[in-house]
């Protein structure tokens, strides 16, 4: 091999795989503050006020609301699902009692056959 051919696949074996990464985002500015409301006087502050309770005292009525109607309605498919397993286990009560009626009879029939067969 000649030199230069030598040198090259050093050279080759040396370098190194660079993978290209998408850039860093910057980072997001900060929020900007809220700006406090300038009142005109403390009477305008007061009323502000007495309003913004009004609306949260209402939403919070709303939400109560709207909690008592998800009970009441999760109660009636309770109650409903609750009456459709009560027949379900009595028509499997009845199911129950009717092949521990069968398996008596089989029984009452083994017996006899085994009388029968003591007998021959």
């Amino acid at each position: 091999m000649p030199a230069g051919a030598a040198s090259s696949m050093v050279d080759l074996r040396r370098q190194t795989l660079v993978v290209a990464q998408p850039a860093p985002t910057p980072p997001a500015p900060p929020a900007p503050k809220r700006k406090r409301r300038q009142y005109g006087s403390e009477e305008e502050r007061r009323m502000a006020r007495i309003l913004k309770n009004r609306r949260t005292a209402e939403e919070s009525r709303q939400r109560r609301l709207k909690r008592l109607k998800d009970l009441e309605e999760v109660e009636r498919t309770a109650g409903a699902r609750e009456a459709k397993l009560i027949a379900q286990i009595a028509e499997l009560q009845n199911t129950v009692a009717a092949q521990a009626q069968h398996i008596e009879v089989l029984r009452r029939q083994v017996s006899a056959l085994e009388a029968l067969r003591d007998k021959n």
